[in-house]
C-alpha cells in the first residue's frame, strides 16, 4: 500500500512538472510574440520565481 501511494505521488509530481513546464514554454512563446525586442528588456523569469 505504501509503495502504491509513493507511486501515485511520483506520478502527480510528474504531471505537475509537465503542466508547469508547458506553461512556462507557452508564456515565453507569447512574450516573444508580444515583445519582439524582448532580448533588450530584462525578463522576469530570469529572477526569482
Amino acid at each position: 500500500v505504501v509503495y502504491a501511494e509513493i507511486d501515485v505521488g511520483i506520478k502527480q509530481v510528474h504531471i505537475i512538472g509537465l503542466v508547469v513546464g508547458t506553461g512556462l514554454v507557452i508564456i515565453s512563446y507569447l512574450e516573444k510574440k508580444m515583445d519582439p525586442l524582448g532580448d533588450i528588456t530584462p525578463h522576469p523569469d530570469t529572477g526569482a520565481a
